[in-house]
């Protein structure tokens, strides 16, 4: 539940976001709304296996990481069809730097919540170094020399609440 807490800081927009959490959202419902405009985006990824965008749910934390991770993966194709005009609601080249960089706040606690799901050991004993990994990808992320201005606020908004839930450390 504390995860939940420090991650739903990137569920929503703020004033340096570029509106990119909306404008994911939307090409998504564009995408979940319209069969002919689905089949178009499937039928373009030829090699390998068609995937379909993921819509979040704020309910599901780690959800965001996985609309993220599928839109970075589905990137080349949404370019494709806006290219051709069949896609009039693809996100700016800024609103990708930020979503690119997004994924690398949110992996930490995605990796964190897999592990948190085992059922063949104790879990409890994995939140001292679970906190210290989620602290340092947070870091990291934040840190890195590439990261958009937006996720670097979002980042240090973040590591404060996961300080204040659990201290530093």
């Amino acid at each position: 539940h504390q995860l939940e807490i420090v991650t739903g800081i990137t569920f929503t927009d703020d004033e340096e976001s570029l509106g990119t959490m909306s404008a994911c959202r939307a090409m998504i419902n564009f995408f979940n709304s319209s069969s002919q405009a689905m089949g178009k985006l499937l039928s373009k990824q030829q090699l390998g296996r068609a995937v379909r965008p993921i819509q979040d749910v704020v309910t599901r934390w780690w959800s965001t990481y996985q609309m993220i991770q599928r839109l970075i993966r589905l990137r080349p194709y949404l370019a494709l069809l806006e290219e051709e005009g069949d896609l009039d609601c693809n996100l700016t080249n800024e609103q990708w730097i930020i979503v690119i960089n997004l994924k690398f706040l949110l992996e930490p606690f995605m990796i964190a919540q897999k592990l948190l799901e085992g059922q063949s050991y104790v879990t409890v004993s994995l939140i001292p170094y679970m906190v210290y990994k989620v602290r340092k990808g947070l870091i990291s992320a934040i840190e890195h020399h590439q990261a958009a201005r937006q996720v670097i606020n979002t980042g240090n908004k973040m590591l404060q609440k996961l300080n204040s839930i659990v201290g530093t450390g």
